[in-house]
């Protein structure tokens, strides 16, 4: 909603007659994370070359970025693929009673130490791979759920379409990039998106903390491929950074959508984060009057 005022010419948040006005801190955290993500300037005014192609795609900011950034890395079809998995259900399936077991052991076969965004990534490529006859008999023997797949394919396409709009003659050609297996790319392109949660491994060796804002103690969520390895008891194997794509409160706060990076690649990629201006500075420089 922030980026859609933005893009709308309304820079004076603070002060903009909201029907139903948000909480101060919530709308100031919002516009950190515009800043960090590059969307916005120093000025609260959108960028030219990531703010106003961001407010034109229908994802969240994180997502949007992703995608314009991907060419970087070459790696826009991995992107593409990841991105649109993550406006749909879980393409695996859990069948109840001893179907379950069975059905573990055959998504296994698309895990990988990289995390859940790589695994779901194998499975679409598996998938596109089929010829169209074998595609229901393909996720009936591995328990992924067809219309989910087929829906992400939706998505990929219109996504690539919003791309060939909203980039420049000599960029276009970007969008058919991939990076072939190189997996390191797509894990630097992610990092250098969702750092804002990232999260490094407590000294009890299976939770988590954020490494800016709330301390709270973070858990890796029972859906994910790495909670095999807790499953296993064998909790010094867990990455010691991670990046997730949301939190889920249940009895206790779950990290969703997982990524493992390396720890250097956080701070070579998204180290001005870290000293990016604090909710108070961002107040006093969209409305000078509210202190």
């Amino acid at each position: 909603v922030i980026i859609q005022l933005k893009a709308l010419g309304i820079q004076n948040l603070v002060r903009f007659d909201f029907p139903s006005p948000p909480p101060s801190k919530n709308l100031l955290q919002s516009i950190e994370c515009l800043y960090a993500l590059k969307a916005i300037d120093h000025n609260s005014y959108l960028t030219p070359d990531i703010g106003t192609k961001m407010a034109e795609l229908p994802l969240h900011p994180t997502h949007s970025r992703a995608l314009l950034i991907s060419s970087k890395y070459e790696c826009t079809q991995e992107i593409l693929r990841i991105v649109a998995s993550l406006q749909v259900k879980n393409v695996f399936i859990s069948p109840p009673g001893d179907q379950r077991a069975k059905a573990q052991k055959q998504h296994a076969k698309f895990a990988c130490k990289e995390g859940d965004l790589i695994t779901q990534l194998n499975v679409i490529k598996a998938y596109e791979e089929q010829p169209l006859s074998n595609q229901y008999k393909f996720c009936e023997k591995y328990f992924l759920n067809i219309k989910s797949l087929k829906r992400i394919l939706e998505i990929k396409h219109s996504l690539e379409k919003y791309l060939q709009r909203l980039l420049d003659n000599e960029r276009k050609s970007t969008i058919q990039s991939s990076c072939d297996g190189e997996v390191s790319s797509v894990l630097k392109c992610l990092t250098d998106c969702f750092f804002m949660n990232a999260a490094k491994l407590e000294m009890d060796g299976y939770t988590y903390k954020t490494l800016k804002g709330s301390q709270q103690l973070l858990y890796i969520h029972p859906s994910s491929i790495l909670s095999q390895t807790l499953s296993y008891d064998n909790m010094n194997q867990l990455p010691r950074m991670i990046l997730f794509n949301e939190l889920i409160q249940s009895s206790k706060l779950f990290m969703t959508d997982i990524t493992v990076i390396e720890t250097n690649w956080l701070y070579e990629i998204a180290g001005h984060y870290y000293e990016q201006l604090t909710s108070r500075q961002w107040c006093l420089r969209e409305d000078k009057d509210l202190f």
